[in-house]
């Protein structure tokens, strides 16, 4: 990725920021519901609050036509929307045509421009926005163009490139990467090696591995008994001398490597592979209120998926501190979940397996705002095929379409195949190469399949 192409970004981003600078009206800022839009929208809440400017936050699932319909009842002068719009232009003109539109967003654009509109999307300026820079990322860029004390929230930039999949093995590339080691520079972003257990720092430690769901370790975890019996046999104290629980991030580095052995050798023992093993070890990313960066984005992505994403901007901004009762409900959800699909991937009512895909019809018994993480974690070892697509009843007479691809496979683009297969049966959709997702007419599903097993 060539410098002068950030250059060329930023210098766009400048003449963005000059025409929000100038806007006296109402503004509304529109965002995705996922943790990368949580965040893009967070960033560009702090930038417009220290601009002094009037405007009110929307969150959608999916920024369809009936969703840009919606937003004509709102008296703004101008619509920023961030995490989304690029892949719905035509109906944004449509609708919004007369409002000034600006569209800061990382996901493939359609070839739409008219004389309101101001797009910030790094396709323009030949930087891949699948790998190379997030929704949050790009809102950053803007948001710290239009006021300079954004950059205080930088680490918000990074989480929305972990939580969107931009992590490549363990490394960002491209902008991401730059954002990256301006945050660690600035104090916000600190890298360790050591447990990648959900919890490290915020977590007493028998709850971090009674909690550890993926990969699954018999005996430990789901039992929190076993996990402090574990604990005992090993001689790692739950407690510090203060008497108050320790987390997995206040063991020594010899506590903390005697409990990693004694997991490898756990999981291996009760039949896991060697590589599953190893993912229990790596590179961990302790940012703002403690978090470790990958827990933070799950916490943001349940805000989102149990319906309460201000919950989540809350977070974002330092105005919430306790996740507890989040990550409950968030996590009964995905439980009940993948349980259902679990038992039902040799229904075929249920579930269709080909060659090239599998395709889960969950209809009513699986939350639409939850089918794509479902799918995501199906992916990775319970989904015989490299790519999966989900489908799940959504609100009026729609069907919420998922797909994920476990392949990076030069040749296949899942954000194209969704966005033509749903257009050709009356719906929307759109995303990245390997995770994308559609509103579809209910009904259609099977039409939907056939044409996407002809695109594959």
């Amino acid at each position: 990725m060539p410098f002068s192409n950030v250059l060329r970004l930023s210098q766009r981003a400048k003449e963005i920021a000059n025409i929000i600078k100038s806007e006296n009206g109402k503004i509304s800022l529109v965002s995705h519901y996922d943790a990368d839009g949580i965040c893009a929208a967070s960033l560009m809440y702090h930038a417009l609050e220290r601009s002094n400017k009037e405007f009110e936050v929307i969150f959608v699932k999916q920024l369809d036509k009936d969703a840009i319909i919606n937003l004509i009842n709102k008296d703004s002068d101008m619509f920023i929307f961030t995490d989304l719009g690029s892949g719905q232009l035509s109906n944004i003109k449509t609708y919004l045509g007369e409002k000034k539109i600006v569209v800061v967003d990382h996901h493939q654009p359609v070839n739409e421009d008219w004389k309101n509109l101001y797009h910030l999307n790094p396709y323009m300026f030949g930087i891949d926005g699948t790998n190379e820079i997030s929704g949050a990322g790009m809102s950053y860029i803007l948001a710290t163009t239009l006021e300079k004390s954004t950059r205080q929230f930088i680490d918000l930039a990074v989480v929305g490139a972990f939580a969107d999949m931009q992590v490549n093995g363990n490394s960002l590339m491209g902008v991401n990467k730059m954002i990256y080691e301006d945050a660690e520079i600035l104090g916000l972003v600190k890298k360790e090696k050591g447990l990648m257990l959900f919890g490290r720092y915020t977590k007493p430690i028998h709850k971090a591995l009674e909690q550890c769901m993926d990969p699954f370790i018999k005996g430990i975890s789901g039992n929190e008994s076993g996990a402090v019996r574990l604990l005992y046999e090993l001689g790692i104290p739950l407690r510090d001398k203060n008497n108050k629980f320790r987390t997995l991030s206040q063991l020594s580095k010899k506590e903390e490597k005697k409990l990693a052995t004694a997991l490898v050798m756990e999981l291996i023992a009760n039949g896991g592979d060697a590589e599953k093993a190893k993912s229990l070890i790596g590179d961990v990313y302790k940012i703002r209120g403690s978090y470790e960066i990958r827990e933070f984005a799950t916490l943001l992505n349940a805000c989102g998926r149990i319906g309460k994403p201000l919950e989540g901007l809350k977070f974002c901004l330092g105005l919430r501190e306790s996740a507890d009762d989040i990550y409950q409900e968030y996590r009964k959800a995905i439980s009940n979940a993948i349980s259902w699909v679990s038992r039902n991937l040799n229904n075929e009512k249920h579930c269709i397996k080909t060659e090239k895909a599998t395709y889960i019809l969950a209809g009513n018994h699986v939350m639409d705002t939850i089918i794509g993480t479902v799918l995501s974690m199906m992916i990775k070892n319970r989904i015989p095929t490299d790519i999966g697509f989900s489908f799940a009843d959504s609100e009026g007479n729609t069907v919420k379409v998922s797909a994920r691809s476990k392949a990076q496979e030069k040749d296949i683009n899942l954000g194209l195949i969704i966005r033509e297969a749903a257009g050709h049966v009356g719906g929307e959709g759109g995303g990245h190469k390997t995770a994308a997702g559609a509103s579809i007419p209910k009904g259609t599903e099977m039409e939907f399949i056939n044409l996407a097993e002809e695109l594959l």
